[in-house]
């Protein structure tokens, strides 16, 4: 029988989420039991310390993770180069920055919003006006402080030296853009797409930030322009699993501004397991 290993997420990487994190873990769960494969699980916590027998041991055709520890995603690397699809690809985790997405993306002609590099140790002047975005550049925000929007120098400075005390190394500035607010989710290679608008109602929020944006004004949006353009920035980052933010402007343009791994799904929970099971039983059938 076909074996897959799901990895849940630890708790300090699901802030204000763990129930809705653990909620679209279950589901993808089921949705690939009722295909008749074994699904075994394991939290990413007790993965760290897989030995080489543990892996004999379990001896998964496919893996779907929602791990972000880096020693489960050398762990997950290995495999990978065993031949085991891992999804999303551990390496894309391990390398993923916010500055890394602008420049692969930019490049690539995608509209990601102007990003700009920092060291908060260091570097003491805005580079861009206010007001402006302060974002931890690994993309792994874990408390509040991690995502600061700033609107004077003094809050600025705040912010900066608040990175210092937590060790934050590196963090990205970048302008705030005004339009609509736009979350969306997706399955690269299936047509599971889905998007809302959170500050039209009163919908939850990890930290409270999406308040910035207003409400939305009904910007004219090309859905199939969206969806694509989301699938190509799941393809170049290797996150086939996704989720993000994009601001629509009033002229019609469409800006990125996050981008990240295996969201909760917590508005479209089942269509989103169903995607996801879609696409790892996909991988079993190309081997």
């Amino acid at each position: 029988m076909t074996r897959i290993l799901g990895i849940s997420r630890h708790p300090r990487f699901s802030p204000n989420s763990e129930e809705r994190d653990a909620a679209i873990f279950a589901k993808v769960c089921e949705k690939l039991a009722a295909h008749g494969v074994e699904v075994i699980t394991c939290p990413e916590s007790a993965v760290k310390t897989f030995s080489p027998q543990d892996w004999a041991t379990v001896q998964p055709d496919v893996v779907f993770s929602m791990a972000r520890f880096d020693a489960v995603l050398c762990q997950l690397e290995v495999l990978s180069q065993q031949s085991i699809p891992v999804l999303n690809q551990p390496t894309a985790l391990r390398t993923a920055s916010r500055e890394s997405f602008y420049h692969t993306l930019h490049q690539a002609g995608l509209p990601w919003v102007e990003t700009h590099l920092l060291r908060p140790a260091t570097d003491s002047f805005p580079p861009c006006d206010f007001p402006l975005w302060l974002k931890r550049n690994d993309a792994r925000s874990e408390v509040a402080g991690d995502v600061a929007f700033v609107t004077d120098a003094d809050t600025y400075l705040a912010a900066m030296s608040d990175f210092v005390q937590r060790g934050v190394d590196e963090v990205v500035a970048t302008p705030h853009v005004k339009g609509d607010l736009i979350k969306f989710y997706g399955v690269k290679g299936t047509d599971f797409f889905y998007y809302y608008y959170p500050t039209a109602e009163n919908d939850f929020s990890k930290f409270g930030l999406e308040r910035h944006n207003g409400s939305p004004q009904g910007f004219p949006l090309n859905e199939t322009y969206f969806k694509s353009i989301a699938d190509q920035t799941a393809h170049l980052t290797g996150l086939t699993i996704y989720g993000g933010d994009a601001v629509l402007t009033e002229q019609g343009e469409i800006y990125l501004i996050d981008f990240n791994d295996f969201p909760s799904f917590s508005r479209c929970r089942d269509a989103a397991a169903t995607a996801i099971a879609e696409c790892v039983l996909r991988e079993i059938h190309r081997e």
